[in-house]
């Protein structure tokens, strides 16, 4: 349940905009907002994620650039899972990188998604060391991302909400009585 907006991030490797190196961890509903940069393993939301971490209900768009293992979502991902998320900003590398997560190596990867139009990339999943991830994910195109039906799996009815035609999913977690984003005046 957290909310980074507009940020500014620089860093070497494990470049996050929310975490660095995630390991043994959750992140459940949570979202970046604005432009992280690094070198390896740099990510919208995690740089990198390994070791039966699990990121569920929760996107990035904040635009990435790096060199290697460089993706919207995470970095790199390892031996972990990613399901109901997805990642929209502009995603920049030299090497294995990828809309969603640039490199991966045995995880599962389930009704998430990337925009091929804004992050500029036709891969939702870069190269690594196995290369492949398990499981459903998905691409869409900008003109098909404010459609409910293409984000098949999020559960609209407690955890997302969207309006159908002018928005991407957002999380209903924030909801804030104190409005700071468009997302928290639409939620009222």
């Amino acid at each position: 349940n957290v909310g980074l907006t507009n940020v500014d991030i620089t860093g070497r490797d494990y470049v996050g905009g929310l975490v660095g190196y995630n390991n043994y961890s959750t992140i459940t509903n949570s979202y970046v907002t604005g432009k992280v940069s690094g070198n390896n393993y740099v990510g919208g939301l995690v740089g990198v994620h390994v070791d039966n971490s699990t990121i569920t209900n929760s996107y990035a768009t904040a635009n990435v650039s790096g060199n290697d293992f460089v993706g919207g979502l995470v970095g790199y991902s390892s031996f972990s899972t990613i399901t109901n998320s997805y990642a929209t900003a502009n995603v920049s590398a030299n090497n294995k990188v990828g809309g969603l997560v640039g490199g991966n190596d045995s995880s599962t990867i389930t009704n998430s998604y990337w925009d091929i139009d804004t992050t500029g990339q036709t891969n939702g999943v870069g190269g690594g060391y196995s290369a492949g991830a398990t499981g459903i994910y998905s691409s869409t195109n900008t003109v098909n991302a404010f459609d409910e039906a293409t984000y098949a799996g999020f559960d609209f009815t407690n955890t997302w909400f969207m309006i159908e035609g002018e928005t991407r999913p957002f999380l209903r977690s924030e909801y804030s009585t104190t409005i700071t984003n468009d997302h928290q005046l639409q939620l009222m």
